[in-house]
This record gives structure tokens, C-alpha cells and sequence, in this order.
């Protein structure tokens, strides 16, 4: 074992840890006492696919969303770990949603209990306060969604520490390296792209591998190892979508992914909105930093005597720089932040690593000290300004609220019998608790996107007898102000990047229109027809 000198049991530590619990009591009192629709507008529409899928699954009606096609678009393991909790629980959408994000606040409490001592014992205690203002305002801020990201954030932490608190990546023996695969295994069910992840571990054991003859049979055999346990995780899953759905790929990634033609573009990027797509480049930046750093200081695996925590934190950054990579040369649609969210953990732990703590800390004097200092109580101050904005949201602004007050009509108003489409279905499904057809795709099936390419989308609704559209319109001028007496409504194929056929809306059909709301910089309605025959 690498050896480490005393824990760090100063005064401003233990108030670190306070002032850390104290956010995440505060994290949970806000899910359990705030308003359902300011929490819902903080949520991705995608999260309540998820909820969805869990309960129909759990209701016996299988991987499906609209009750009606199997559809494997989601992340796998987060969607066990939902239908677990439908299992043991049964209640209302609302309540279901809120014990949700409860539980990932405590992954990430979980989490944070390994992030925080992930860095070399001993460090100075302004190390341990950057990784942790940085994970909590950066990561958990950002993870608490409802998305599969509480729960990649929890497994990345578990793989990290035991990369960093064995000899697994030095010494390579077959049981940590199996342990460490069986991990990676877990990492990538909670989010496949991470796969990236597993490709920088393997290469580092094969690097060490070429450079380091003395182990080469060790590191050969751990690279095994490391193989072979993520196979036992993984298999089993991709294995079933290819014999249930005709490819490993979920449909939600055949949609987003141009792999493997290339599809070079920087829109994918511009799409995560500026604030955010300037965060990710930076982490991406820093990612390249540490790289070239811990490749000069190992002479590229050479020297036998590595940390095993900056081993372990080189491997994160290889695996977020291979996949920005991959989203710049292979992502052409719905590209958000949770993507991203390996990268800022990343940057989280590398401000505290023993990397900053050997280079930076012995070498800074009083006044740097200060200043270090200085710009955690301003990270501090401006973290806490932006998760007061994002929780103070008006709720006419984004549509994510107003779909849940149309939900609730839907509820009022309709049947269980009757079918509903929508794009973006995720909250108006779920709070509704009707079956509603996914008109993206995302979670829907591969049949779909050949009806959407051969201009069949009426008749395909005529046929399973839809008798509602639903949509939040906003760029369709005279429509969302209700100055419109027709018009011709059309849905993309992203897989085959064609368009529909028209669906026919008429202002005599409309059964429901919410009130104005803010949608970007445009006025919106959200509104609901009924289908003629």
C-alpha cells in the first residue's frame, strides 16, 4: 500500500465537513417542502422517462414507455435502480418524484464521503476545501436532476478510490484489477459513453505494460482482469439489446450519434447554451493539463513510483478528453450538460490532488496563501448565488412547469383509455398518467423512425387511435398567440434526417392552451388538440 501520512484533523476541516452536511440537508429539505413545479422546472424532461419506464416496468407492461413499444432508450443501471424503488413504494407521480431526487442526494452524500478523501492523507486542509466547494456547487448542483448522473457520480467515486487506495494501477494484481473491471462495469451501466473511461484504463495498463518490462506480465494480466470484470457487468445488458432490439446501441443513441461516419461539428458544443458550454471547455482544458503533466512527470509510465491517486485521476481525464472528443466528432443532436458531468468531478478532484498538493502547496507563501483562500470564499459566495437563481426561476419560464399543469388537466380530462403524442413527453407523461406516444424517438422504437422517414406519421397514429396532440409551441408565428386557423405540423426522423408528413392541427380542435409563458426569448403555449378522424 502507498504510504500516507496523519488525516488532516484541523479546525477548518471539521468546519468544512459541517458546512458540507449542512448543504446537503439543506439539498433535501428543498426537494421535500418546495413547490412540485419549481422542482419540476429544474429538471430535465428527460428524467421522467426514467420514472416512467420504472413504473410500467414494475406494473408488469415491460420496457416501455407508452405502454404500447419496447424501447431500450435510457441508461441501464439507473433505470434498475428506479424500478426498485417503484417496487417497494407505490404513490402519487409527485411523491415518487420527490423520493427520486432524495435518493440521489444520497448517492451524492455517499459520494462525497469518498470524493473528500480521495486526495493523499495529510494535504493541507485549502486542498480539501477546493475539491469540496467544487463538488458541491459544480457536481452535486448539477447531478441532483433526476437523471442517471447522482448515480455515475457515486460509481466514479467508488472505481477512484479504490484505483487511488490500492496498488492496482502499479502493481496490477488479477484480484484489485478484477475488482476494479467489476466497477468500471457499474460505471459504464450508469452511463454508456463512459466506456471512454474503461478504454483510458486499459491503455494505461498497456502503456505500463510497453514501458515498465519488469511488471509487463503483471500488467498484462490485470489488463485481463480489468477486461474481463467489465464484461461480467456489461455483457449481460448488451447482449439483451441485441437479441430484443436488433443492435447494442440504445435507439436514444442511434438518434443523437452519427458513429461511426463522422459528423464533424461545433454545434453540439454551442447547443449547451454559453455559461455552460464555457465550463465545459475548461474542465476539457484542465483535463489536457493533467494529462501532459502526469505523462512528463511518469516519463510515460516509465517510472515505477507514481501516485496511485494521480494514476487514478489521470485515467478520469483521459476518459473525459476521448469523449469531448467523440461528441465533437460524432454527436449531431441533444448534447446537455449531465453528459458532461465526469469532467466536472474530474476538475473537482484535481484541485485537490496530490499533483497541486507536491507542486504548489511547499512552494507558496503567505500572500498566494491568502489569495487561495480568498477565491474559495468567492467560489463559495457566487455557488451559492447561482443554486438560489436556479431555484427562484419564475414558473412561466421554460415550458417544464406549464407541462405539468397540462398534465394535470390531462388528468382531469381524459381517460385511461385515451392515447396521447407528444415530443418531449417525459413530464407530461409521468404527472398525466396516461399513455402518451413519444414523437422524438428517444424512447420509442426503431420501427418508429421508418414511419417518421416514409411520411406514414398520420396513418401510424390513426392506427393505435391517438386522439391528442400535445405541444408547446413557440416558433410557429400567430400559433402560440391562438391567431391561426390551421397549420401543418411535421416530426424529424434523426436517424434518417428526413421529416414527416404533416399532422393537421386546427384552432377548432384545441381542447387545452395554457397561458403565455417564456420559452428563450420567445412568447410560447402549450397546448393540446383533439385528432379528427
Amino acid at each position: 500500500m502507498v504510504p500516507c501520512s496523519k488525516p488532516d484533523r484541523s479546525p477548518a476541516t471539521w468546519i468544512l465537513y459541517g458546512l458540507v452536511a449542512t448543504a446537503f440537508c439543506y439539498l433535501a429539505l428543498f426537494v421535500l417542502r418546495a413547490d412540485i413545479r419549481s422542482l419540476i422546472n429544474i429538471v430535465p424532461d428527460d428524467a421522467f422517462y426514467y420514472l416512467n419506464i420504472a413504473e410500467n416496468l414494475t406494473a408488469h407492461r415491460g420496457l416501455t414507455f407508452d405502454g404500447i413499444t419496447l424501447t431500450n432508450g435510457f441508461q441501464p443501471l439507473w433505470l434498475y435502480v428506479l424500478t426498485g424503488l417503484f417496487s417497494v413504494c407505490d404513490s402519487s407521480p409527485e411523491t415518487m418524484f420527490r423520493l427520486c431526487l432524495l435518493l440521489q442526494v444520497a448517492m451524492l452524500a455517499c459520494a462525497s464521503c469518498m470524493v473528500l478523501t480521495l486526495g493523499p492523507q495529510g494535504r493541507p486542509s485549502s486542498f480539501t476545501w477546493a475539491t469540496a466547494v467544487i463538488f458541491v456547487f459544480l457536481v452535486v448542483e448539477r447531478a441532483t436532476n433526476g437523471m442517471e448522473s447522482a448515480l455515475l457520480v457515486l460509481t466514479l467515486a467508488a472505481l477512484l478510490k479504490h484505483g487511488s487506495r490500492t496498488q492496482v494501477l502499479s502493481e496490477f494484481a488479477f484480484r484489485q484489477s478484477l475488482i476494479f473491471g467489476l466497477l468500471m462495469g457499474l460505471v459504464m451501466l450508469s452511463r454508456l459513453d463512459t466506456v471512454f473511461v474503461g478504454a483510458a484504463a486499459i491503455s494505461f495498463a498497456l502503456l505500463t505494460a510497453i514501458r515498465r518490462p519488469e511488471i509487463r506480465g503483471r500488467a498484462l494480466v490485470g489488463s485481463g482482469a480489468i477486461v474481463l470484470g467489465a464484461t461480467i457487468v456489461v455483457s449481460p445488458y448488451l447482449v439483451f439489446n441485441q437479441l430484443e432490439f436488433g443492435r447494442m446501441m440504445p435507439i436514444s443513441g442511434v438518434l443523437k450519434s452519427s458513429f461511426p461516419s463522422p459528423s464533424i461539428s461545433f454545434d453540439a458544443i454551442r447547443g449547451l447554451g454559453h455559461p455552460v458550454a464555457v465550463v465545459v471547455l475548461v474542465c476539457v482544458s484542465i483535463s489536457i493539463c493533467y494529462i501532459a503533466w502526469f505523462a512528463w512527470k511518469g516519463r510515460l509510465m516509465r517510472r515505477p513510483h507514481v501516485h496511485p491517486h494521480d494514476a487514478a485521476i489521470a485515467i478520469l481525464a483521459a476518459g473525459v478528453v476521448l469523449h469531448f472528443c467523440y461528441v465533437l466528432l460524432f454527436m449531431k443532436w441533444a448534447v446537455f450538460y449531465w453528459h458532461f458531468i465526469p469532467s466536472m468531478l474530474f476538475v473537482s478532484l484535481a484541485v485537490g490532488s496530490h499533483a497541486l498538493h507536491v507542486q504548489l502547496w511547499p512552494r507558496r507563501p503567505r500572500m498566494r496563501n491568502a489569495i487561495y483562500w480568498a477565491v474559495i470564499v468567492i467560489a463559495i459566495g457566487l455557488g451559492a448565488a447561482n443554486a438560489h437563481r436556479r431555484r427562484s426561476l419564475p414558473l412561466d419560464h421554460g415550458w417544464h412547469a406549464v407541462a405539468y399543469e397540462a398534465a394535470q388537466w390531462a388528468q382531469r380530462e381524459t381517460t385511461n383509455d385515451d392515447l396521447l403524442a407528444m415530443k418531449d413527453a417525459g413530464t407530461f407523461g409521468f404527472f398525466s398518467e396516461r399513455d402518451v406516444i413519444n414523437l422524438d424517438g428517444l424512447v420509442n422504437g426503431s420501427r418508429f423512425q421508418e414511419v417518421l422517414r416514409d411520411k406514414q406519421l398520420a396513418v401510424y397514429l390513426r392506427s393505435l387511435g391517438v386522439r391528442y396532440l400535445v405541444q408547446p409551441i413557440s416558433t410557429l408565428r400567430g400559433v402560440a398567440e391562438g391567431n391561426y386557423d390551421s397549420f401543418s405540423f411535421k416530426y424529424r426522423s434523426h436517424q434518417y434526417g428526413v421529416e414527416s408528413d404533416g399532422i393537421v392541427l386546427r384552432k377548432s380542435n384545441e381542447v387545452y392552451r395554457s397561458p403565455p409563458f417564456s420559452l428563450g426569448s420567445r412568447t410560447a403555449a402549450f397546448i393540446i388538440w383533439r385528432l379528427t378522424e
